[in-house]
């Protein structure tokens, strides 16, 4: 199963609801160990196991009390978000081998604060018992760290209330008497009141667990629905919808369903079916809205799905430069899989994985490699790069000290010795590793087989930029990493004005990008800004670049923002970033760019990547400059030539009896070659079109483009050019029809007015040019549409 989302109240609440937190049959919850008092870390496991008396699995916690009093704290980590503008009472299903323990739950409030409810006592009983906390925000106090003073009356009544929405992060368990207590949970609920229209939950449920298909794939979706009153019966009616992201819609039906209302040992569910062939590529979103009678507003689900081929065979080779970071170890066990599954099936070379220090060690010498062995093997296994970040150190290192730099080198070795060759790169704490300090962590590992590199912790381009074009400018400088924190293209601007201001390499380099938050899905621009950055990377000859984040954090927009950095969603819905690094590491895969495209194409950023017998052009359309409508490939070796769309849809080129033209896509493109044998010098390159006129025009109520033509021959009486406007169009041109009569090599310009008639918006649409040289006359299609500016803005 998957957990709940959730929700935000918007009216005043008028139904009781149960949501089940956390099932743990389907491993949808993280559960770690945060903190603990008395005892070791050691002398506690966390595990999956079944009861006889449950007959299905459940949390199954050992704790090894060696002395009277021992508390241990956990963390909850949700597949989904669990905040609440309300909750009357939390509740678990609890059972005890012997003994007496102390349960509480904790929780956070809109303001980051820790609070707890009140602590229930469970004696060892041989039935399942379920346990009721009280939970509204009057009856939450501030949590009591374990070792910490506990507060008196008087500095509690300073402490203000919880503000909610409060947030279920974890629960602590007491136990009394020393020996082994085994405590099995499961089930935890939250009561609360929320409207009508939220009584249904709706969870899509995808049979390709990442989301993302190649092209020709039939998506097979389930829309799985929840009735989460306990005395309410829910007739519903159920619209659902297959859209393109600019909610034009491809397929809908419609389904009735009766949900008899959910008992405390019985959850009401049905489910829906709605499956769907895509054969071509993007980025599509399936849409459900429920509906039941007296309901004000029907209920909304939604997720989305990338359709792009698949980059799962290829090779990475020694090759590392694209790369994703990600907070995986938080996540439950399954959901890492699934990441790592995702950067696989992107194409991804290098997955840097955040590792909290004071869970790998916390106590000094004290390894803990448990939840890190399965995440390194399967990286591997999938033929990644594994790269090792350390963060959140533990409280006993100070990263200020003077031995906080040894205790990580010895972090770091054991590292090495523990995963070798599984294992390619290392990154210390960002306090803790400046450039001095990795040359000593490079001297500690230099004697291991198979030791990893050190990467440096990250300049900041801008606030840094000095020391960064110190270290580089020098002779056989150092390995240096920068990070970006703005958008794309601010980021590359940046970059390259670095470069160009301090006549630097960047070879040697990994940059680390941030890309700013985003909420939605995205626009196409936001893909396109991803082969961008690459490209500019490329160009510099930057060995890595990481984008932050592969997965959101969280997925309340509302909350926190910096918890949506990921290009997929919590729920492994992908957004459209991941479209453009599918098509980046699809392209560009394994080649090294050798240089602009000269002479330069109108209206194009274009470069040259190669490698043995593989070329490729990419032409990027530069923002605010009219693109021409064809491009002209010219090919000085044997081998094949093919051209792609952003999606790596085909491109057929242009039929016609002058020299070869490819149609210019409305955004980024490629021209590949697959020549007979390894070149070092590119063998493919542009030529100016032999007919030259604009892929859009923008008409508001008059406007004017050119046309022009070199004759590749002397011109039959036969030749003509002409326009031709669809039916009805509400345009009026100054062009109809001309024979042409020019010699070998002259140049024939035709301007062309195009006036509008009448008032109403202009819908885009497109013309028909025509140029007959000889027997094959040659169709060009150019859109026509509206500027989008208004008349009193152009006055």
């Amino acid at each position: 199963m998957a957990l709940l989302g959730g929700h935000r109240t918007v009216r005043a609440a008028d139904e009781p609801a149960v949501r089940v937190l956390a099932d743990f049959e389907g491993r949808s919850v993280a559960v770690t160990l945060s903190d603990v008092l008395g005892i070791a870390r050691r002398d506690c496991s966390i595990d999956l196991a079944a009861l006889p008396a449950r007959s299905k699995r459940s949390l199954r916690l050992v704790i090894g009390a060696t002395s009277d009093d021992t508390t241990v704290d956990y963390t909850l980590s949700f597949r989904v978000g669990t905040r609440f503008d309300r909750i009357d009472r939390l509740a678990m299903w609890c059972w005890l081998d012997a003994g007496r323990v102390e349960l509480t739950f904790i929780l956070r409030d809109q303001h980051g604060r820790m609070v707890q409810t009140r602590t229930l006592a469970h004696h060892a009983e041989p039935r399942w018992v379920r346990l009721s906390f009280a939970a509204s925000a009057a009856q939450l106090k501030p949590l009591q760290r374990l070792a910490a003073e506990p507060l008196d009356a008087a500095a509690l009544k300073q402490i203000p209330a919880a503000a909610p929405p409060l947030e279920v992060v974890g629960f602590r368990i007491r136990t009394f008497g020393r020996g082994q207590h085994i405590v099995f949970l499961d089930d935890f609920e939250v009561e609360h009141h929320i409207p009508r229209t939220q009584l249904v939950h709706g969870e899509f449920l995808i049979d390709e667990p990442t989301h993302m298909y190649d092209p020709g794939r039939t998506v097979r979706a389930r829309l799985s629905l929840e009735n989460l009153s306990r005395r309410r019966d829910l007739d519903l009616n159920v619209d659902m919808s297959w859209r393109h992201l600019d909610g034009r819609e491809i397929k809908s039906t419609r389904a009735l369903v009766n949900l008899p209302s959910s008992g405390a040992n019985y959850r009401a569910r049905q489910s829906v079916d709605f499956d769907l062939r895509f054969d071509e590529p993007g980025l599509y979103q399936l849409v459900a809205q429920v509906s039941a009678a007296r309901w004000n507003a029907p209920a909304s689900f939604e997720t989305l799905v990338a359709v792009t081929p698949s980059n799962r065979g290829l090779p990475r080779g020694r090759a590392s430069f694209f790369a994703v970071r990600s907070n995986l170890l938080r996540e439950p066990f399954a959901d890492q899989m699934l990441e790592i599954d995702a950067a696989r099936r992107m194409g991804v070379q290098l997955l840097a994985i955040d590792v909290p220090w004071r869970s790998l060690e916390s106590r000094p010498g004290e390894f803990d490699f448990g939840a890190l062995d399965p995440v390194v093997s399967k990286i591997a296994e999938l033929d990644i790069a594994a790269q090792l970040t350390l963060v959140d150190p533990p409280p006993w290192v100070a990263t200020q000290a003077a031995g906080a730099a040894e205790r990580q080198g010895q972090v770091f070795e054991a590292l090495a010795r523990r995963y070798g060759p599984k294992l390619q790169f290392l990154q210390p704490v960002a306090d803790i590793g400046n450039l001095q300090e990795v040359d000593g962590y490079r001297h500690r590992l230099a004697t291991l087989r198979a030791a990893p590199q050190i990467v440096p912790s990250p300049l900041r381009l801008i606030e840094d930029a000095d020391r960064i074009a110190e270290t580089l400018s020098k002779p056989n400088h150092a390995a240096v990493s920068i990070a970006t924190d703005s958008s794309s293209s601010a980021a590359s601007h940046a970059f390259s004005a670095l470069a160009r201001q301090s006549g630097i390499a960047w070879s040697g380099t990994r940059w680390f990008h941030a890309e700013p938050p985003m909420s939605g899905s995205g626009t196409i621009t936001d893909a396109v800004a991803v082969l961008r950055l690459y490209v500019e990377a490329a160009r510099a000859g930057v060995t890595s670049v990481v984008w932050h984040d592969l997965r959101d954090d969280g997925n309340d927009a509302d909350y926190d923002l910096r918890h949506m950095r990921g290009i997929i969603r919590r729920d492994f819905s992908p957004k459209t970033p991941v479209l453009g690094f599918s098509t980046a590491i699809g392209m560009l895969h394994g080649l090294i760019y050798t240089g602009e495209v000269t002479p330069p194409v109108d209206g194009f950023d274009a470069a040259v990547f190669l490698a043995g017998n593989r070329q490729v052009i990419v032409l990027l359309p530069q923002p605010n400059h009219t693109h021409p409508a064809v491009v002209a490939p010219i090919q000085a070796a044997p081998g094949t030539m093919s051209a792609f769309d952003f999606e790596r849809r085909p491109l057929e080129s242009l039929e016609s009896d002058g020299p070869l033209l490819l149609r210019a896509a409305s955004g980024p493109m490629f021209i590949t070659l697959d020549t007979e044998r390894a070149r070092t010098e590119p063998s493919i390159w542009l030529a100016r079109p032999w007919v030259r006129a604009p892929d859009v025009v923008y008409c508001d109520r008059k406007t004017s483009f050119t046309v022009e033509l070199d004759a590749p021959m002397k011109l039959p009486r036969s030749a003509y050019l002409q326009l031709v406007l669809p039916d009805g169009a509400p345009l009026r041109s100054s062009f109809s029809v001309k024979r042409l009569k020019a010699s070998a090599g002259q140049t024939i310009t035709q301007t062309i007015e195009l006036t509008r008639i009448g008032n109403e918006p202009l819908e885009p649409l497109e013309l028909m040019l025509r140029v007959a040289l000889d027997r094959k006359p040659l169709s060009l299609p150019i859109r026509v549409q509206s500027s989008g500016r208004s008349e009193s803005s152009k006055k």
